[in-house]
């Protein structure tokens, strides 16, 4: 995979610069003017007007259940941003579908901050080039991962789902 990656990262890195620069701060009709954040990709999204979908998925789910989670959001991929931390394993495991599926758009936090010199898996090469993910993190600080930080990452990717006033924008609902 890294032999296979590394002529696109060569021409992410000298090429077009700025698919791979950390915008900081990050602005978006989703963002607070109180809050910092960061981020590489296509941060873009974070403005986007399509519909937000804070994706959350136990790790209590089996194997059975997550692979219906992913033909539920496979059939309706084109029409949402997925938004999350993506840490359980069917998370994971639907991060992976979105990032090989050319149309989808996914939006990872980052637990963390994003140090200055963060470099993206190759996983999310493509998909970046293509301007349909970003990974993004909030503040300057490390954060140890805990229980209670998997639920404020969680309550964060609702809240920027939502955007600030609350209300989805547009005002689809998910099925």
């Amino acid at each position: 995979r890294y032999i296979d990656y590394n002529p696109l990262k060569y021409e992410l890195r000298w090429n077009q610069p700025e698919f791979l620069a950390i915008r900081e701060p990050l602005v978006a009709w989703r963002i607070s003017d109180d809050e910092f954040w960061r981020g590489i990709g296509a941060t873009e999204l974070l403005d986007d007007n399509a519909q937000m979908v804070a994706l959350r998925i136990s790790r209590k789910l089996s194997t059975s259940q997550i692979e219906e989670a992913k033909r539920r959001i496979a059939a309706k991929i084109k029409d949402y941003v997925f938004i999350g931390g993506w840490i359980s394993p069917g998370e994971r495991a639907i991060r992976e579908m979105l990032l090989n599926d050319p149309r989808g758009r996914i939006i990872q936090i980052s637990p963390s901050s994003l140090p200055h010199d963060y470099k993206v898996g190759s996983a999310w090469l493509d998909a970046i080039r293509a301007r349909r993910a970003a990974i993004i993190a909030k503040g300057n600080r490390e954060i140890e991962f805990s229980r209670a930080s998997c639920l404020d990452l969680n309550a964060t990717a609702a809240r920027l789902a939502l955007g600030l006033d609350g209300q989805a924008r547009p005002s689809r609902q998910w099925d």
